[in-house]
Formats: structure tokens, C-alpha cells, sequence
């Protein structure tokens, strides 16, 4: 999917109509990037991805109702660098191996998500969209959802997160 950057201010881009965020979700999604994210403009034909598991609670995640999606390309990426090893190491492993990369990339705690479901959103040729997007705050690997999960170990995050 080609993408162009747009001189616009995130902050302002989010608080302006169509879809206005309140002040305060504005901050907060502006905190979840590990820098000042850019306003892009995408072009179709491409492909989102969102991983819809459950989250600690067996609650599952909105399939087409976040605003949180990677770009398949990266995804793709990752695949083609892990299918070298085929052969080497079983299947098992290289599936895990994805979906451990794929939660780094997206910054994902383990209690906010299991991965066990995926959805995505096919872009068509001609589709044009705006979107936030830039490199994404590491998280804990378990979040203060549970109590009982409070270690500080970290997801590294280095993809790219769509709002």
C-alpha cells in the first residue's frame, strides 16, 4: 500500500472533524506512539491486519471496531523472514515465532490480547484513506489489567499503528 505524508499536526488532524477525538483521547492516543506519529494519506490496493483475540477477561476484541491496524506489508515481511527457516525448525515453532513477532510490532500486552484471531481489511485499487501512523510505545508484557501481572518486562514496539 503506497502512503504520503501529509503536513498536517496529529493532534490537530485528530481533533478535526469528520471524526473528532475529545481533547482528552487525543493525549492519550498521541501517548501511545514512541515519538510524534505523522498524518499519512494511503492509497489502495492494500491490506490492515488487527489481531481480535480475547483479552485476560475472555472478553474478545471489536474484529472492525478499533482504530489500531498494521499495515499487511510489514506483516509480510515478517513471514517471509521466519519461512526461511523452514526445514529447521517445526511448524509450531515458526507459527509462535510469528505471533510472538507480530505482538512486539504491535506493542500488544499478553492480557490485552492472545492472538488467537485475526482480521483484516482488504483496501481496494482506487481506496483512499487518512490515517495516524508511526512508531508504537513498547509495552509491558502484561499490562495492569490483573493485578497479579505487574512485572516490567517489555514488548519492543516498531511497527506501525493506524487511528
Amino acid at each position: 500500500m503506497n502512503r504520503t505524508r501529509l503536513r498536517t499536526n496529529p493532534a490537530t488532524w485528530l481533533a478535526s472533524p469528520p471524526n473528532p477525538f475529545p481533547p482528552a483521547n487525543v493525549a492519550q492516543v498521541l501517548a501511545t506512539f514512541s515519538g510524534l506519529p505523522s498524518v499519512y494519506v494511503y492509497h489502495g490496493p492494500g491490506l490492515l491486519i488487527r489481531a481480535t483475540g480475547s483479552d485476560a477477561y475472555g472478553k474478545p476484541a471489536a474484529a472492525y471496531g478499533g482504530g489500531y491496524w498494521a499495515e499487511g506489508s510489514i506483516l509480510s515481511q515478517v513471514d517471509a523472514n521466519l519461512d526461511r527457516f523452514v526445514g529447521w525448525l517445526t511448524a509450531k515453532t515458526i507459527a509462535e515465532s510469528k505471533r510472538l513477532q507480530f505482538r512486539a510490532l504491535t506493542a500488544l500486552c499478553e492480557d490485552w490480547n492472545d492472538l488467537s484471531e485475526f482480521h483484516q481489511m482488504e483496501v481496494p485499487e482506487g481506496e483512499v484513506f487518512e490515517a495516524l501512523a508511526g512508531p508504537v510505545k513498547s509495552q509491558p508484557l502484561r499490562s495492569s489489567l490483573m493485578p497479579r501481572h505487574r512485572r516490567r518486562r517489555c514488548c519492543v514496539a516498531g511497527s506501525i499503528r493506524c487511528s
